[in-house]
C-alpha cells in the first residue's frame, strides 16, 4: 500500500472526489510567513474591513510628515492634511495602488483621519500604517488600528492564545451594609475574566468573614489590572458563581466599578471553570485545523510570493487511504473517519488519535495503522 500525504488542511468543506481530497474557498492572509509543519486555522467570522485611525494629540501649527506602508513611503505631507490628501498619498504606493486604501475625516488638527482597507485590500489584516519623519508640532502623530481585518475562509496561524489566567488573589472584597442576604460566616471569594469565547481559570481565593445580612463588596479595578479583552469579572463564592460584573469600555483603559453583591441569588449558581477558553480571537483561528504541508509567504495583498495555493485539490490517492499529520481537532472536522473508511472505502492510516469534540490531538506524518 502506499502512503501519500494528503488532507493536512481541512479547509472550509473536506470532500472525496474520485480518490482524492479537497477544500474549497481557501486562501492564505496577508503577509503570512508559514513553516512547513506549522498549525494552521481559517477565519470562520464575516468578512470586516481593517480600519487605522491617523490621530494627533496637542496643536499643530507646522511642519510635514510621511506615512509608511508595508515599506513604501508616502510623499511629504503637511501639518493640516485632508483625508483626501492623504488617500492620494497612500494611492501612489504600488502596493497600494487607486483604491487600495480609503480615507475619511479630518483635516489633521481638527478631526482624525480614519483609513480603510478596500479594493485589493479589503478585508484583510493589514501592517499597521507609521508616521515617520514627522517635523509636526503636534505632541503626538500616529496611527493606531481601530478595526482589525479578516475574510471569511482565510487561512492563517493557529492562535490559541487566551487572557492569561490570574495567579494571584486580585480581588479585595469587604462586608459592607445590612441589606444583604447573605448568612453570617466566612466566605471563599475568587475572581475569573470572561469574554465572548469563555473564561479563564479563577484566582487564588480571598476569606472574608461576614457578618448577617452584610452584602459582598468587591473594591474597584482599575485599567492597569483589567485585561483588555475581558467584557467581565465573575465573581466565585466558596466555589459558586455569585456576581457577573460588566468592565467598563473593554480594551485598553477598561476598569471594574465597585460592586455590592446582595446576596448569591445575584449569580448563576455555576461552579468554578475549570480549563481557560477565554480566547483572544473569537474569529476561528483558535481551532487548529491542521497544518501547513509546505513553506508560504504572502505579500500584503494575499498573493503567493513562495509556496502553493491552499485551494482546490490537495492530495492524490493511488489507493483508498488517508494519511494525516499534524495537529486536529474532532469536532472540527465531522464525520472524517466516516468519510475515510466509508466514502473512500480504505484504511484510514494516522498517528495517534482521535479524542472527544474538545480535544486536541497530535498526530505526526506517516504514522501507524489506525
Amino acid at each position: 500500500m502506499s502512503r501519500n500525504s494528503v488532507a493536512q488542511f481541512s479547509g472550509r468543506v473536506l470532500t472525496a472526489r474520485g480518490g482524492k481530497l479537497s477544500y474549497q474557498r481557501a486562501r492564505y492572509g496577508p503577509k503570512a510567513s508559514i513553516l512547513l509543519g506549522a498549525v494552521l486555522a481559517f477565519i470562520t467570522a464575516a468578512d470586516r474591513a481593517e480600519v487605522q485611525t491617523l490621530a494627533y494629540t496637542g496643536s499643530g501649527t507646522t511642519g510635514t510628515f510621511q506615512l509608511s506602508f508595508d515599506g513604501q513611503v508616502t510623499t511629504t505631507l503637511a501639518y493640516n492634511a485632508t483625508a483626501a490628501q492623504v488617500q492620494a498619498a497612500l494611492a501612489l504606493l504600488p502596493n497600494v495602488q487607486s483604491t487600495g486604501l480609503v480615507c475619511a475625516g479630518g483635516a489633521l488638527g481638527t478631526a482624525s483621519i480614519t483609513i480603510t482597507g478596500a479594493g485589493a485590500l479589503a478585508n484583510a489584516d493589514l501592517p499597521l500604517i507609521t508616521v515617520v519623519n514627522n517635523t509636526t508640532d503636534f505632541s503626538t502623530l500616529a496611527v493606531t488600528e481601530t478595526t482589525k481585518g479578516r475574510a471569511y475562509g482565510q487561512v492563517v496561524a493557529w492562535d490559541a492564545s487566551t487572557i492569561a489566567n490570574p495567579t494571584t488573589a486580585f480581588l479585595t472584597p469587604s462586608g459592607t451594609g445590612a441589606g444583604g442576604t447573605w448568612t453570617a460566616g466566612s466566605y471563599s471569594v475568587q475572581g475569573a475574566w470572561r469574554n465572548a469565547q469563555g473564561s479563564t481559570l479563577p484566582g487564588l481565593p480571598s476569606v472574608l468573614a461576614l457578618t448577617a445580612s452584610q452584602s459582598l463588596r468587591i473594591a474597584a479595578i482599575n485599567a492597569a489590572n483589567t485585561p483588555d479583552d475581558a467584557t467581565f469579572l465573575d465573581i466565585y463564592v466558596n466555589g459558586i458563581h455569585s456576581k457577573a460584573i460588566a468592565v467598563s469600555t473593554p480594551g485598553t483603559g477598561g476598569n471594574v466599578a465597585q460592586t455590592d453583591i446582595a446576596g448569591p441569588a445575584e449569580g448563576t449558581g455555576l461552579s468554578l471553570p475549570t480549563s481557560n477558553t477565554a480566547y483572544i480571537y473569537g474569529d476561528g483561528r483558535q481551532l487548529a485545523r491542521g497544518f501547513a504541508p509546505y513553506d508560504v509567504t504572502t505579500d500584503v495583498r494575499g498573493d503567493l510570493i513562495f509556496g502553493l495555493s491552499p485551494a482546490g485539490q490537495v492530495g492524490n490517492m493511488r489507493e483508498p487511504s488517508i494519511v494525516i499529520g499534524g495537529v486536529l481537532r474532532l469536532g472540527d472536522i465531522p464525520g472524517l473517519t466516516a468519510l475515510a473508511l466509508g466514502q473512500l472505502g480504505g484504511r484510514f492510516i494516522a498517528g495517534g488519535g482521535f479524542g472527544d469534540a474538545n480535544s486536541l490531538v497530535l498526530i505526526p506524518g506517516y504514522g501507524g495503522d489506525y
